[in-house]
């Protein structure tokens, strides 16, 4: 009998400082998407944080299917907060046979999340946005990753795990450190 295992599914957050300004406004943007962490197949065969469609992983056609489900965030200098974002797939192009593999994701994920928005209300921000989307995968403990510089590299594969309350620590300094990189006024109001 063969065992499988379930794959060690997370979300990839990234932080950018967009290079796309324009009338005098400033922007950052957050990048959400599904990870796997797993030991590669060929080469050096490191733990790594890889793409649900990465080649040098065996993954299930549920986990592939998640190839180009993104959040993408924006905030910029005159709010406090993020926004904008939504759960969407990011693909160039969309035949058939790969939109009949995305929307039942879409709509299983959608429903999902629908059912925590009625349960605990509607997501009151980016961070609890993408705690409910965690939940809907069905991602549990450290849901998030993010990638980290050799020096702060404490789990030896070049990533951060986080979980709901962590990533909002993070976002929230990667916004306060882009303010200040800037010099963006804190907004009025911002929590």
């Amino acid at each position: 009998m063969t065992t499988v295992t379930r794959p060690d599914l997370r979300l990839h957050v990234h932080f950018e400082d967009s290079p796309y300004n324009s009338w005098g406004s400033r922007y950052a943007h957050v990048y959400v998407t599904p990870v796997v962490m797993a030991r590669g197949k060929y080469g050096q065969q490191e733990y790594d944080a890889y793409g649900v469609d990465s080649y040098d992983i065996d993954v299930p056609a549920a986990v592939s299917a998640l190839k180009g489900l993104r959040v993408k965030a924006q905030i910029d200098d005159h709010s406090g907060r993020f926004y904008g974002y939504r759960l969407a797939y990011g693909l160039d192009e969309v035949d058939l046979r790969t939109a009949e593999t995305i929307l039942p994701v879409l709509r299983r994920l959608d429903k999902r999340m629908t059912a925590l928005a009625d349960r605990f209300g509607h997501p009151r921000d980016l961070t609890a946005f993408l705690a409910h989307l965690a939940d809907a995968m069905g991602l549990s403990g450290k849901s998030f990753v993010r990638r980290v510089t050799d020096d702060a590299d404490y789990e030896g594969h070049g990533h951060r795990s986080m979980d709901a309350d962590a990533l909002r620590y993070w976002l929230d300094g990667q916004a306060q450190d882009w303010r200040k990189r800037h010099g963006i006024a804190e907004p009025a109001g911002a929590e």
